[in-house]
């Protein structure tokens, strides 16, 4: 992208009909513009594959719509079945702590899965430069 001579400030994200999302036409490399459509684009490949392709503006509709709903209603049923714990497991640790000890508990409870956390995204990255994809 740095070697193409694109301005850097001028952004207008285009579809190419390759099905891939350009930053601008620009970085497709198009020559020509018609009406709403960039064209010999050198970078784009076109549909039959015989020649520079086209650039039309906007995102490219690559079908995650039904895929976000899903991870939506998984991840907040998640939330609601790791969150229901909580009040009982705070209620249980006041119950059995000493009442010079409760404030600390009450921390440790809050905060102890935040720190447990912390190391979670490395050791997944690790674990994912690890595979062979």
């Amino acid at each position: 992208s740095a070697t193409c001579g694109c301005d850097p400030t001028l952004n207008l994200l285009s579809c190419g009909s390759d099905g891939v999302t350009y930053l601008s036409p620009c970085h497709a490399g198009c020559q020509a513009t018609e009406s709403a459509l960039f064209s010999n684009c050198s970078h784009v490949t076109s549909l039959n594959k015989t020649g520079p392709g086209i650039v039309s503006p906007g995102l490219c509709d690559v079908g995650c719509f039904d895929n976000f709903v899903i991870f939506n209603v998984l991840t907040a049923t998640q939330t609601f079945i790791f969150s229901i714990n909580n009040m009982p497991r705070h209620l249980l640790a006041l119950r059995i702590l000493e009442p010079q000890d409760r404030a600390f508990g009450s921390a440790f409870l809050h905060f102890a899965p935040f720190i447990a956390s912390l190391p979670a995204p490395y050791i997944f990255g690790k674990w994912m430069e690890s595979m062979c994809l």
